[in-house]
């Protein structure tokens, strides 16, 4: 996993995490950032690396957000984030380095380029979480949106016995489609101003 350089804005609106893992080598770097977090009101974890990391995130279950460098003894940022990219898909990675501006695009990896100032590693920690949390709730919409075609293959296949395997795709898209124009036809079809103003948008690119 490759890692690139963006340039964090503050996000009207976001909280600070409620747990923050913050891994770094180099004591001063580490216990700055800490210090920071903990004052925007988050409960930060220290690691001294990233084997340290790792542990600290597998006897905790609330963790929101990890901070680490990208190098570091026993394991570096690069490995704790491709190791938690598949058992903890969820849980958002930001790193930290002098070198941010040589590295190669990654969507994957943002990364905050040192030095940084104590807003930019906030704005940058509040974005992340946004972040996240738009993602569960667009991963939410298609769980949803698959059990919906799901139930509609499976009525379809009531009505029409056939091979299990096969699924007549046109016929349950327009299904879905008119289904979905049905609800939209209706007023109380309208999304709630809370969850309707939660949904995923725009957020800046690399800069």
């Amino acid at each position: 996993m490759a890692a690139h350089a963006l340039s964090f804005l503050p996000v009207p609106g976001a909280t600070a995490p409620a747990t923050i893992v913050v891994a770094d080598d180099d004591p001063v770097v580490r216990r700055l950032c800490c210090r920071v977090l903990q004052e925007d009101g988050g409960t930060v974890l220290e690691a001294e690396n990233g084997e340290a990391a790792l542990k600290l995130i597998e006897n905790h279950d609330h963790i929101e957000l990890v901070i680490t460098d990208l190098t570091m003894p026993r394991l570096g940022g690069q490995e704790v984030a491709e190791v938690l990219s598949v058992f903890r898909p969820g849980l958002p990675v930001l790193a930290m380095s002098g070198a941010a501006c040589k590295m190669e695009p990654d969507r994957r990896l943002p990364v905050l380029a040192k030095p940084f100032s104590p807003s930019e590693l906030i704005a940058a920690a509040r974005e992340m979480r946004l972040r996240a949390r738009q993602m569960r709730i667009w991963a939410e919409e298609k769980r949803s949106q698959a059990r919906e075609l799901y139930q509609i293959a499976a009525a379809m296949q009531t009505k029409n016995p056939g091979p299990a395997e096969r699924v007549d795709l046109v016929a349950v898209a327009r299904e879905l489609h008119s289904r979905q124009s049905r609800d939209l036809d209706r007023p109380s079809a309208r999304l709630p101003r809370r969850y309707a103003e939660s949904r995923p948008r725009s957020v800046p690119g690399p800069g």
